[in-house]
């Protein structure tokens, strides 16, 4: 599989270069989104390279296979935060957060089963019981936190739920949609990681099991994802400039209030 791995390395490795650029330009409302994205390439570029090295059977190698969906749920969550604040940013602040936090602890409580039990998955000699349990158990987790990003995207569409006089509306929707978007990709990589642990057989493992499998419903999902959300932050790397502008508005109508209080004396 040393052609995917090196495929991994060359095309994840170009993404982080936008994927830099739009962290710098959508600023604090997107942070958390976009550099999960980034850590999701991140790892990629990381698993590419190892399995290049030591072989893509190998226990590190299967650790980073198996954790490198959880930073693309958590990019998920942090983009349709980005995309709800823009919408209607008289939402409850402090809810939203909540919802957020909530979502990422249940990602990060997947993610530490499946690391811990993960290294079994690139063993030959088998799967250890203890380690399979832990693998079922985080991979059930982030299926339970894809089918919450799911209700929380649908949920957004709802008229109580944006406003179409915000400043940022439009870009906030196109961040909306591709986080809609990129709900059935993430879900067949979901399924196939799912279908790959609880079946008995390696034929399916997303490490040592079939190719085109491999490149069909694992590495083509991911690359989709990703893409679409890099085109779209680029599209929307403005966004700030829409945002902020509010808050400098206030300070320029408070100054000029206070100019014309002080001429008044």
């Amino acid at each position: 599989m040393a052609g995917i791995d090196v495929a991994s390395l060359v095309i994840y490795g170009i993404l982080t270069i936008p994927l830099l650029y739009i962290l710098a330009r959508h600023g604090w409302p997107g942070f958390l989104g976009w550099i999960f994205l980034f850590a999701f390439c991140s790892l990629r570029i990381i698993g590419g390279a190892m399995a290049l090295i030591n072989g893509s059977e190998s226990s590190s190698t299967a650790i980073i296979s198996n954790m490198g969906l959880s930073p693309l749920l958590l990019a998920m969550v942090g983009i349709l935060h980005e995309a709800r604040h823009c919408r209607a940013p008289k939402l409850s602040n402090k809810i939203e957060w909540l919802l957020v936090i909530i979502i990422h602890l249940i990602i990060t409580a997947g993610l530490a089963l499946v690391a811990s039990g993960a290294s079994s998955f690139g063993a030959k000699d088998g799967k250890d019981m203890k380690d399979e349990i832990f693998v079922k158990t985080g991979v059930v987790i982030l299926v339970t936190a894809w089918l919450l990003i799911a209700a929380g995207t649908l949920v957004s569409f709802l008229p109580s739920q944006y406003n179409r006089h915000a400043p940022a509306f439009i870009d906030g929707s196109k961040l909306l949609y591709a986080v809609l978007f990129s709900l059935p990709f993430v879900s067949i990589r979901l399924i196939y990681n799912v279908v790959s642990i609880f079946s008995p057989t390696k034929d399916l493992s997303p490490v040592s099991g079939s190719l085109g499998l491999k490149i069909g419903l694992s590495f083509l999902m991911e690359l989709i994802t990703v893409v679409a959300f890099t085109l779209v932050g680029l599209a929307t790397h403005r966004i700030r400039r829409q945002v902020e502008p509010n808050k400098h508005t206030r300070m320029r109508s408070l100054g000029a209030s206070q100019r014309e209080v002080e001429t008044g004396k």
